[in-house]
């Protein structure tokens, strides 16, 4: 029954594990379908990094910064391009870029339902005229 909760499951079988352990200890029904749903998302998306392997560029960084806030570009151009060239806001940038966009990865690894879920939180969370999430 736990394992009907994790899909899609966690390539990792010992996080998958764990993540399983964190389900079963649950202190309600509730709770555990909303922690399921979390999971599966976080596990989408890591899937959606782990299978989609990208090469970064110093092209595709340089161009990254140029689309960051001030204070951010700054912190970043810093940090360099070997430290910064697996980060996954740029690995997203790139993927992105090349027309692998995670929210059509997730449209069709997630079930109907996590997927419209998914959106409606995504999009409370990017409207400024709705309270902030609880």
């Amino acid at each position: 029954m736990l394992e009907d909760l994790l899909i899609p499951r966690h390539p990792d079988d010992d996080c998958h594990y764990s993540q399983k352990e964190l389900l079963r200890h649950a202190p309600n029904i509730v709770e555990r379908n909303r922690l399921a749903q979390l999971l599966r998302w976080g596990n989408a998306t890591y899937c959606y990094y782990h299978y989609n392997q990208v090469q970064v560029t110093k092209t595709d960084y340089l161009e990254w910064l140029e689309g960051l806030p001030e204070t951010a570009q700054a912190t970043m151009r810093a940090l360099g391009f070997e430290e910064m060239n697996d980060s996954l806001p740029l690995r997203r940038y790139v993927l992105e870029k090349n027309d692998v966009g995670l929210s059509a990865f997730l449209r069709t690894v997630l079930s109907a339902s996590d997927w419209q879920d998914y959106q409606q939180v995504n999009s409370a969370a990017l409207n400024p005229w709705l309270p902030p999430l609880t």
